[in-house]
């Protein structure tokens, strides 16, 4: 039931980013299609810098991977979601 939960949480927040051309998800596996290479590396290199870990994928390197355990808390969940909203701004 977790997983459900914080997977529509996370679907919810990151489709609101003009930046993003899809969202797949899978359970808690995410991915995050950008419209650029550019902003995927802004978008990993400054989740990293946020102690966050994710991943780039994709042929065309432009999708950013999220992969929380399954017992990911709200608490998590909503300090990703801050400091995703956070750089949204910035770029």
């Amino acid at each position: 039931c977790n997983v459900f939960v914080q997977s529509a949480r996370l679907e919810t927040e990151l489709h609101k980013n003009e930046n993003i051309n899809e969202i797949r998800v899978y359970g808690l596996m995410v991915g995050i299609e950008t419209v650029s290479h550019e902003y995927c590396v802004y978008l990993v290199n400054s989740l990293r810098n946020h102690n966050i870990l994710v991943l780039k994928a994709g042929n065309n390197s432009n999708i950013v991977r999220l992969m929380p355990p399954l017992n990911v808390t709200q608490d998590e969940i909503e300090l990703f979601i801050d400091v995703y909203n956070k750089l949204l701004i910035s770029f």
